[in-house]
């Protein structure tokens, strides 16, 4: 993380929160760098207004900068989770002592429309196997990656798996005795 800028205070400030989010929160490494992407920005724009630690920071600042992200066209759920990660940041700053109050406190997420991933037809599922199979005059698969292929794209679209989650499938997950397969999914849930 650059803190190009930044005062000595919010440099601390920042470098504690991603030894923090990075040993004890025990995230994502996605995750833990959209963080400290978002965090960072939220830093420069407080650099920019001259504030020299977070808390420093009053409600109207928190309010320019979601106005900012607002007129640079950022969607509500990004906005959302610029939200979210700014709560996290002073969650930790206000427990360990390095603030006394939380600005971010009263603020709540804005709306996100959640919307329901188109599903395949069952015509597309049939050419996308079919397109598994290389041999022009055959729907069945004859090679073992035209198998291994047909496997992954049907326990995807039976089981309404991630590409993230299928490919780090490993044999031990399958147990075909009771037809069962362990999946690790998003934010090791």
């Amino acid at each position: 993380m650059t803190d190009v800028g930044l005062s000595r205070s919010m440099s601390r400030d920042l470098k504690l929160f991603d030894q923090y989010i990075r040993m004890e929160r025990g995230l994502a490494d996605r995750t833990i760098d959209a963080y400290d992407n978002d965090i960072l920005r939220f830093a420069e724009y407080l650099a920019a207004q001259h504030l020299e630690g977070f808390g420093d920071v009053e409600r109207s600042h928190l309010r320019g900068f979601f106005e900012v992200l607002f007129d640079a066209g950022l969607s509500s759920s990004s906005r959302a989770r610029y939200l979210s990660s700014i709560k996290h940041l002073y969650r930790y700053l206000t427990s360990t002592g390095r603030c006394t109050t939380d600005v971010t406190e009263t603020m709540e997420l804005p709306r996100s429309k959640r919307h329901l991933p188109d599903a395949l037809s069952v015509d597309e599922m049939d050419r996308l196997l079919g397109a598994v199979a290389h041999a022009a005059d055959s729907a069945v698969p004859s090679t073992p990656y035209e198998i291994r292929d047909r496997a992954l794209l049907e326990t995807m679209y039976a089981c309404g798996l991630r590409v993230s989650e299928v490919i780090t499938l490993h044999q031990r997950d399958v147990m075909a005795d009771v037809n069962i397969i362990r999946v690790m999914g998003k934010g090791s849930k």
